[in-house]
Protein backbone atom coordinates (compact mmCIF):
# COMPACT_ATOMS: atom_id res chain seq x y z
CA UNK A 1 0.00 0.00 0.00
CA UNK A 2 1.31 3.42 0.74
CA UNK A 3 2.41 5.24 -2.89
CA UNK A 4 2.86 1.39 -3.71
CA UNK A 5 -0.72 0.30 -4.83
CA UNK A 6 -0.49 -1.79 -8.09
CA UNK A 7 -3.29 -3.89 -9.74
CA UNK A 8 -3.53 -6.96 -11.29
CA UNK A 9 -4.70 -6.85 -14.70
CA UNK A 10 -5.55 -10.40 -16.15
CA UNK A 11 -5.92 -11.96 -19.32
CA UNK A 12 -7.27 -8.74 -21.10
CA UNK A 13 -7.72 -9.10 -24.40
CA UNK A 14 -5.25 -7.21 -26.91
CA UNK A 15 -7.80 -5.49 -28.55
CA UNK A 16 -9.03 -3.47 -25.72
CA UNK A 17 -7.15 0.18 -25.78
CA UNK A 18 -4.89 1.79 -23.74
CA UNK A 19 -7.45 4.34 -22.60
CA UNK A 20 -9.60 1.13 -21.17
CA UNK A 21 -6.33 -0.09 -19.70
CA UNK A 22 -6.27 3.85 -17.54
CA UNK A 23 -9.79 3.28 -16.21
CA UNK A 24 -8.35 0.41 -14.62
CA UNK A 25 -5.35 2.36 -13.55
CA UNK A 26 -7.47 5.12 -12.29
CA UNK A 27 -9.56 2.86 -9.98
CA UNK A 28 -6.40 1.26 -8.48
CA UNK A 29 -5.06 4.95 -7.58
CA UNK A 30 -8.33 5.41 -5.84
CA UNK A 31 -7.37 3.00 -3.35
CA UNK A 32 -9.54 0.26 -4.61
CA UNK A 33 -8.11 -2.42 -6.87
CA UNK A 34 -8.10 -6.06 -7.37
CA UNK A 35 -5.59 -9.09 -7.67
CA UNK A 36 -4.24 -12.17 -6.35
CA UNK A 37 -6.64 -14.69 -5.34
CA UNK A 38 -8.46 -15.33 -2.34
CA UNK A 39 -11.61 -16.71 -0.58
CA UNK A 40 -12.78 -17.70 3.19
CA UNK A 41 -14.99 -19.11 5.44
CA UNK A 42 -16.39 -17.43 7.79
CA UNK A 43 -16.35 -18.72 11.89
CA UNK A 44 -18.25 -16.94 14.62
CA UNK A 45 -17.12 -17.13 18.58
CA UNK A 46 -19.14 -17.76 21.76
CA UNK A 47 -18.97 -13.80 21.76
CA UNK A 48 -20.93 -13.33 18.47
CA UNK A 49 -17.48 -11.93 16.88
CA UNK A 50 -17.13 -13.57 13.12
CA UNK A 51 -13.99 -14.80 12.35
CA UNK A 52 -12.68 -13.62 8.61
CA UNK A 53 -9.78 -15.88 7.72
CA UNK A 54 -8.33 -15.13 4.42
CA UNK A 55 -6.85 -17.78 2.76
CA UNK A 56 -6.04 -18.25 -1.19
CA UNK A 57 -8.82 -20.04 -2.12
CA UNK A 58 -11.82 -18.91 -4.23
CA UNK A 59 -11.75 -16.03 -6.36
CA UNK A 60 -14.98 -14.44 -8.09
CA UNK A 61 -15.54 -11.42 -10.96
CA UNK A 62 -17.55 -8.47 -10.37
CA UNK A 63 -20.17 -10.34 -12.83
CA UNK A 64 -20.48 -12.84 -10.16
CA UNK A 65 -22.34 -10.24 -7.61
CA UNK A 66 -23.97 -8.20 -9.87
CA UNK A 67 -27.79 -8.43 -10.05
CA UNK A 68 -28.53 -4.91 -11.44
CA UNK A 69 -26.79 -1.72 -12.05
CA UNK A 70 -28.22 1.91 -12.31
CA UNK A 71 -25.66 5.01 -13.70
CA UNK A 72 -26.12 8.22 -12.77
CA UNK A 73 -23.76 11.24 -14.09
CA UNK A 74 -23.31 13.93 -11.90
CA UNK A 75 -24.53 16.72 -13.53
CA UNK A 76 -23.05 19.89 -14.63
CA UNK A 77 -21.87 22.61 -11.53
CA UNK A 78 -20.78 26.05 -11.66
CA UNK A 79 -17.27 24.34 -10.47
CA UNK A 80 -16.44 20.62 -11.39
CA UNK A 81 -16.21 18.08 -8.85
CA UNK A 82 -12.45 16.73 -8.58
CA UNK A 83 -12.38 14.51 -5.82
CA UNK A 84 -14.90 12.22 -4.16
CA UNK A 85 -13.35 12.39 -0.38
CA UNK A 86 -16.94 11.37 0.72
CA UNK A 87 -20.23 10.53 -0.89
CA UNK A 88 -23.81 10.29 1.26
CA UNK A 89 -26.86 9.78 0.16
CA UNK A 90 -30.24 10.54 1.58
CA UNK A 91 -33.55 9.48 0.45
CA UNK A 92 -33.93 12.21 -1.96
CA UNK A 93 -30.71 13.67 -2.46
CA UNK A 94 -26.66 12.85 -3.14
CA UNK A 95 -24.43 14.66 -1.50
CA UNK A 96 -20.52 14.66 -3.02
CA UNK A 97 -17.91 16.24 -1.02
CA UNK A 98 -14.54 17.62 -2.10
CA UNK A 99 -12.52 18.20 0.51
CA UNK A 100 -9.25 20.24 -1.37
CA UNK A 101 -10.01 20.65 -5.48
CA UNK A 102 -13.07 21.96 -5.51
CA UNK A 103 -13.15 22.69 -1.41
CA UNK A 104 -17.06 22.60 -2.09
CA UNK A 105 -20.08 20.16 -0.82
CA UNK A 106 -22.22 19.25 -3.97
CA UNK A 107 -26.14 18.20 -3.77
CA UNK A 108 -27.59 16.87 -6.54
CA UNK A 109 -31.47 15.14 -6.69
CA UNK A 110 -30.88 10.88 -6.79
CA UNK A 111 -30.92 11.35 -10.88
CA UNK A 112 -28.06 13.48 -10.58
CA UNK A 113 -29.70 16.70 -10.96
CA UNK A 114 -27.52 19.63 -9.72
CA UNK A 115 -29.35 20.91 -6.29
CA UNK A 116 -27.31 23.51 -4.56
CA UNK A 117 -23.56 24.06 -3.73
CA UNK A 118 -22.13 24.73 -0.82
CA UNK A 119 -18.69 27.01 -1.03
CA UNK A 120 -18.28 29.35 1.52
CA UNK A 121 -14.73 29.63 2.21
CA UNK A 122 -13.60 32.12 4.20
CA UNK A 123 -13.30 33.63 8.05
CA UNK A 124 -16.56 34.40 8.40
CA UNK A 125 -19.83 33.15 10.42
CA UNK A 126 -21.27 31.39 7.81
CA UNK A 127 -17.62 30.21 5.91
CA UNK A 128 -15.59 27.31 6.73
CA UNK A 129 -11.40 27.60 6.58
CA UNK A 130 -11.39 23.96 5.58
CA UNK A 131 -13.79 21.22 5.25
CA UNK A 132 -12.53 18.58 7.43
CA UNK A 133 -15.48 15.92 7.47
CA UNK A 134 -19.10 15.98 6.56
CA UNK A 135 -22.03 14.03 8.06
CA UNK A 136 -25.95 14.46 8.39
CA UNK A 137 -27.85 14.91 11.79
CA UNK A 138 -30.51 12.50 12.39
CA UNK A 139 -34.49 13.41 11.73
CA UNK A 140 -37.02 13.58 9.36
CA UNK A 141 -35.40 16.59 8.09
CA UNK A 142 -31.30 16.05 7.95
CA UNK A 143 -28.80 18.58 7.84
CA UNK A 144 -25.37 18.70 6.77
CA UNK A 145 -22.61 19.29 9.60
CA UNK A 146 -19.69 20.51 8.33
CA UNK A 147 -16.77 20.39 10.85
CA UNK A 148 -14.36 23.12 10.19
CA UNK A 149 -11.49 21.90 12.53
CA UNK A 150 -9.05 24.91 11.70
CA UNK A 151 -12.02 27.17 12.51
CA UNK A 152 -13.08 25.66 15.85
CA UNK A 153 -16.50 25.06 14.38
CA UNK A 154 -19.37 23.14 12.95
CA UNK A 155 -21.55 24.85 10.44
CA UNK A 156 -24.94 23.43 9.32
CA UNK A 157 -26.70 23.89 5.85
CA UNK A 158 -29.75 22.45 4.50
CA UNK A 159 -30.20 20.24 2.12
CA UNK A 160 -30.79 23.10 -0.15
CA UNK A 161 -27.63 24.52 0.90
CA UNK A 162 -29.03 26.97 2.85
CA UNK A 163 -26.94 27.79 6.53
CA UNK A 164 -28.77 27.56 9.37
CA UNK A 165 -26.64 27.91 12.62
CA UNK A 166 -23.26 26.77 13.59
CA UNK A 167 -21.71 25.95 16.86
CA UNK A 168 -18.26 26.46 18.32
CA UNK A 169 -15.99 23.83 19.31
CA UNK A 170 -13.71 23.28 22.17
CA UNK A 171 -11.45 20.37 21.48
CA UNK A 172 -9.28 18.95 18.14
CA UNK A 173 -11.31 16.29 16.65
CA UNK A 174 -11.14 15.39 12.86
CA UNK A 175 -14.06 13.58 12.13
CA UNK A 176 -18.02 13.11 13.70
CA UNK A 177 -21.20 11.01 13.13
CA UNK A 178 -24.18 11.20 15.02
CA UNK A 179 -25.28 8.48 17.77
CA UNK A 180 -29.06 10.13 17.97
CA UNK A 181 -29.94 13.76 18.01
CA UNK A 182 -28.14 14.40 21.75
CA UNK A 183 -24.96 12.72 21.26
CA UNK A 184 -22.34 12.77 19.25
CA UNK A 185 -19.59 9.94 18.44
CA UNK A 186 -16.13 11.96 17.41
CA UNK A 187 -12.91 10.86 16.53
CA UNK A 188 -9.44 12.21 15.94
CA UNK A 189 -5.69 11.20 15.41
CA UNK A 190 -2.73 10.94 17.93
CA UNK A 191 -2.27 14.80 17.03
CA UNK A 192 -4.52 15.47 19.61
CA UNK A 193 -1.67 14.83 22.02
CA UNK A 194 -0.39 18.20 21.18
CA UNK A 195 -3.86 19.55 22.04
CA UNK A 196 -4.20 22.26 24.97
CA UNK A 197 -7.71 21.71 25.73
CA UNK A 198 -7.49 18.06 25.48
CA UNK A 199 -4.21 18.25 27.78
CA UNK A 200 -6.17 19.81 30.13
CA UNK A 201 -8.67 17.35 29.85
CA UNK A 202 -6.66 14.88 30.65
CA UNK A 203 -7.84 13.41 27.54
CA UNK A 204 -4.92 13.46 25.66
CA UNK A 205 -4.65 9.80 24.96
CA UNK A 206 -7.63 9.18 23.40
CA UNK A 207 -9.39 8.81 20.12
CA UNK A 208 -12.97 8.32 20.39
CA UNK A 209 -15.07 11.10 22.44
CA UNK A 210 -19.06 11.33 23.25
CA UNK A 211 -20.37 14.51 23.39
CA UNK A 212 -23.71 16.65 23.61
CA UNK A 213 -25.08 18.49 20.50
CA UNK A 214 -23.10 21.31 21.71
CA UNK A 215 -19.50 19.25 21.10
CA UNK A 216 -19.22 19.23 25.13
CA UNK A 217 -16.79 16.29 26.18
CA UNK A 218 -19.37 13.55 28.58
CA UNK A 219 -16.98 10.58 28.07
CA UNK A 220 -14.20 9.01 25.87
CA UNK A 221 -12.89 5.74 24.82
CA UNK A 222 -10.28 4.37 22.92
CA UNK A 223 -6.55 4.83 23.88
CA UNK A 224 -4.22 5.77 21.66
CA UNK A 225 -1.39 2.56 22.43
CA UNK A 226 0.34 4.13 19.19
CA UNK A 227 3.04 5.75 20.90
CA UNK A 228 5.90 5.84 18.66
CA UNK A 229 4.04 7.26 15.78
CA UNK A 230 3.88 10.60 15.35
CA UNK A 231 0.26 11.67 13.48
CA UNK A 232 -0.25 8.83 10.84
CA UNK A 233 -1.94 6.26 10.78
CA UNK A 234 -3.62 6.39 14.06
CA UNK A 235 -7.12 7.71 13.23
CA UNK A 236 -9.83 4.99 13.59
CA UNK A 237 -12.02 4.28 10.66
CA UNK A 238 -15.80 4.93 11.89
CA UNK A 239 -18.39 3.62 8.88
CA UNK A 240 -22.07 3.80 9.27
CA UNK A 241 -23.54 0.46 8.82
CA UNK A 242 -27.87 0.76 9.05
CA UNK A 243 -28.34 1.65 12.90
CA UNK A 244 -24.85 1.07 13.87
CA UNK A 245 -21.68 2.82 13.66
CA UNK A 246 -18.60 0.40 13.12
CA UNK A 247 -15.31 1.52 13.70
CA UNK A 248 -11.98 0.03 13.47
CA UNK A 249 -8.37 1.02 15.25
CA UNK A 250 -6.13 1.57 12.56
CA UNK A 251 -3.58 -1.05 12.08
CA UNK A 252 -6.01 -3.54 14.18
CA UNK A 253 -7.32 -6.73 12.85
CA UNK A 254 -10.76 -6.23 14.90
CA UNK A 255 -13.59 -3.90 13.39
CA UNK A 256 -15.80 -3.20 16.34
CA UNK A 257 -19.58 -2.56 16.53
CA UNK A 258 -20.40 0.59 18.84
CA UNK A 259 -22.72 -0.18 21.73
CA UNK A 260 -23.94 2.37 23.88
CA UNK A 261 -20.27 3.88 25.09
CA UNK A 262 -18.52 0.28 24.24
CA UNK A 263 -16.66 -1.37 21.49
CA UNK A 264 -18.25 -5.13 20.89
CA UNK A 265 -16.02 -7.06 18.23
CA UNK A 266 -17.85 -7.47 15.48
CA UNK A 267 -15.49 -8.73 12.73
CA UNK A 268 -11.58 -10.39 12.86
CA UNK A 269 -9.92 -10.29 10.27
CA UNK A 270 -7.72 -13.12 10.17
CA UNK A 271 -4.50 -13.06 8.15
CA UNK A 272 -2.72 -15.91 9.07
CA UNK A 273 -2.81 -17.99 6.44
CA UNK A 274 -1.66 -15.13 4.21
CA UNK A 275 1.69 -14.93 5.74
CA UNK A 276 2.86 -14.00 9.23
CA UNK A 277 1.07 -11.35 11.38
CA UNK A 278 3.27 -9.03 12.89
CA UNK A 279 2.48 -7.01 16.04
CA UNK A 280 2.34 -3.41 15.01
CA UNK A 281 1.38 -1.54 18.38
CA UNK A 282 5.20 -0.11 18.75
CA UNK A 283 5.90 0.69 14.95
CA UNK A 284 6.81 3.72 14.06
CA UNK A 285 5.60 5.69 11.29
CA UNK A 286 8.25 4.74 8.70
CA UNK A 287 8.54 0.80 10.06
CA UNK A 288 4.75 0.95 8.92
CA UNK A 289 5.26 2.03 5.73
CA UNK A 290 7.57 -0.75 5.16
CA UNK A 291 5.23 -3.30 6.54
CA UNK A 292 3.65 -4.67 3.62
CA UNK A 293 6.50 -6.30 2.43
CA UNK A 294 7.47 -8.68 4.93
CA UNK A 295 3.48 -9.14 6.28
CA UNK A 296 -0.04 -8.76 5.30
CA UNK A 297 -1.85 -6.04 6.47
CA UNK A 298 -5.36 -5.03 7.22
CA UNK A 299 -5.47 -1.18 6.37
CA UNK A 300 -8.39 -0.95 8.13
CA UNK A 301 -10.39 -0.07 4.44
CA UNK A 302 -13.79 -1.56 4.79
CA UNK A 303 -17.56 -0.99 3.36
CA UNK A 304 -19.92 -2.29 5.23
CA UNK A 305 -24.07 -3.23 3.65
CA UNK A 306 -26.88 -4.85 4.70
CA UNK A 307 -25.63 -8.50 3.40
CA UNK A 308 -22.19 -7.98 2.20
CA UNK A 309 -19.01 -6.61 3.11
CA UNK A 310 -15.93 -5.11 0.85
CA UNK A 311 -12.58 -5.06 2.78
CA UNK A 312 -9.07 -4.44 1.55
CA UNK A 313 -5.66 -6.85 2.74
CA UNK A 314 -2.19 -6.22 0.91
CA UNK A 315 -0.23 -9.43 0.84
CA UNK A 316 3.90 -9.78 0.62
CA UNK A 317 5.68 -9.63 -1.27
CA UNK A 318 4.34 -7.64 -4.06
CA UNK A 319 2.68 -5.52 -1.96
CA UNK A 320 -0.80 -5.83 -3.72
CA UNK A 321 -4.15 -4.37 -2.40
CA UNK A 322 -6.74 -7.32 -2.38
CA UNK A 323 -10.54 -6.65 -2.54
CA UNK A 324 -12.70 -9.38 -0.80
CA UNK A 325 -16.35 -9.39 -0.85
CA UNK A 326 -17.80 -11.38 2.39
CA UNK A 327 -21.30 -12.43 1.95
CA UNK A 328 -23.14 -12.40 5.27
CA UNK A 329 -25.73 -14.88 3.82
CA UNK A 330 -23.60 -17.70 3.13
CA UNK A 331 -20.40 -17.17 5.15
CA UNK A 332 -17.83 -16.79 2.20
CA UNK A 333 -15.62 -14.68 1.55
CA UNK A 334 -14.59 -14.05 -1.96
CA UNK A 335 -11.49 -11.91 -3.27
CA UNK A 336 -12.45 -10.31 -6.64
CA UNK A 337 -10.60 -10.73 -9.81
CA UNK A 338 -11.53 -8.79 -13.48
CA UNK A 339 -10.16 -10.91 -15.36
CA UNK A 340 -12.88 -11.09 -18.16
CA UNK A 341 -13.81 -7.44 -18.72
CA UNK A 342 -16.99 -7.45 -20.82
CA UNK A 343 -18.26 -4.53 -22.98
CA UNK A 344 -19.77 -0.98 -22.91
CA UNK A 345 -22.51 -0.80 -20.11
CA UNK A 346 -20.81 -4.30 -18.55
CA UNK A 347 -17.30 -3.26 -18.57
CA UNK A 348 -17.84 -0.04 -17.01
CA UNK A 349 -19.52 -1.53 -14.38
CA UNK A 350 -17.27 -4.52 -14.13
CA UNK A 351 -13.73 -2.00 -13.75
CA UNK A 352 -15.73 0.31 -10.97
CA UNK A 353 -17.23 -2.55 -9.17
CA UNK A 354 -13.69 -3.20 -7.67
CA UNK A 355 -13.91 1.07 -6.38
CA UNK A 356 -17.11 0.86 -4.61
CA UNK A 357 -17.02 4.14 -2.13
CA UNK A 358 -19.88 3.76 0.19
CA UNK A 359 -23.25 1.44 0.62
CA UNK A 360 -26.86 2.97 0.81
CA UNK A 361 -29.98 1.00 1.86
CA UNK A 362 -29.60 -2.60 -0.06
CA UNK A 363 -26.88 -0.90 -3.17
CA UNK A 364 -23.37 0.04 -2.90
CA UNK A 365 -21.60 2.94 -4.96
CA UNK A 366 -18.96 3.03 -7.12
CA UNK A 367 -17.51 6.01 -9.28
CA UNK A 368 -16.14 6.66 -12.94
CA UNK A 369 -14.80 9.12 -13.86
CA UNK A 370 -16.59 11.02 -17.16
CA UNK A 371 -13.57 10.61 -19.66
CA UNK A 372 -13.19 7.20 -19.85
CA UNK A 373 -17.20 6.82 -21.02
CA UNK A 374 -16.25 8.03 -24.35
CA UNK A 375 -13.29 5.68 -24.85
CA UNK A 376 -15.06 3.01 -24.00
CA UNK A 377 -18.00 3.65 -26.31
CA UNK A 378 -15.86 4.44 -29.37
CA UNK A 379 -14.42 1.12 -28.72
CA UNK A 380 -17.76 -0.83 -28.29
CA UNK A 381 -20.71 1.21 -29.00
CA UNK A 382 -23.64 2.19 -27.36
CA UNK A 383 -27.29 3.01 -27.26
CA UNK A 384 -27.15 3.73 -23.16
CA UNK A 385 -29.51 6.88 -23.11
CA UNK A 386 -27.82 7.90 -19.98
CA UNK A 387 -24.33 7.54 -21.26
CA UNK A 388 -24.02 8.45 -24.62
CA UNK A 389 -23.89 12.54 -24.26
CA UNK A 390 -21.40 12.40 -21.85
CA UNK A 391 -18.06 14.54 -22.77
CA UNK A 392 -15.11 13.57 -21.04
CA UNK A 393 -14.79 17.29 -19.17
CA UNK A 394 -18.09 16.12 -17.01
CA UNK A 395 -18.72 15.18 -13.82
CA UNK A 396 -17.84 11.83 -12.80
CA UNK A 397 -20.55 8.85 -13.23
CA UNK A 398 -21.71 7.31 -10.20
CA UNK A 399 -23.07 3.62 -10.31
CA UNK A 400 -25.40 1.86 -7.89
CA UNK A 401 -25.72 -1.65 -7.71
CA UNK A 402 -28.03 -4.12 -6.53
CA UNK A 403 -25.83 -7.58 -5.60
CA UNK A 404 -26.53 -11.23 -5.83
CA UNK A 405 -25.53 -14.50 -3.95
CA UNK A 406 -22.70 -15.85 -6.27
CA UNK A 407 -23.48 -19.06 -7.88
CA UNK A 408 -20.22 -20.52 -7.68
Amino acid sequence: MLGKISLLIINIDEQINTMFRLLIVFISLSGLCFGCETRQDTTQDTEGMTRLLLTKETEATPADFIADYRYVPLGTTRQPVGNIDQLLVTDDRIIVVDKERAQTVFIFDLDGNPCAEIYRLGRGPQEYYHIDHVTLTPGEKPQLAILDGRGNKVLFYDLDGRFVNSTPISFRFTGMEYLDKNEILCFTDAYVRHDPSSKERKVADRLLFFTDNKFQIKACALTNRAVNRKIGFTEPIVKQSGDDLLINPKLNDTIYRLDGRSLKPLYYVDKSALGPVLPTEYLTDEQIIELDKKAPVFWGSFTPGEKFLFLEASTPPAEIIDIYCHSKTSGKIYLLKNNTPRSGDAALADVAFCGVKTSWKDQFIAQIPAYVVPMVYQRDGTDNPVLKDIGEDANPVLIFYTLKEPDL
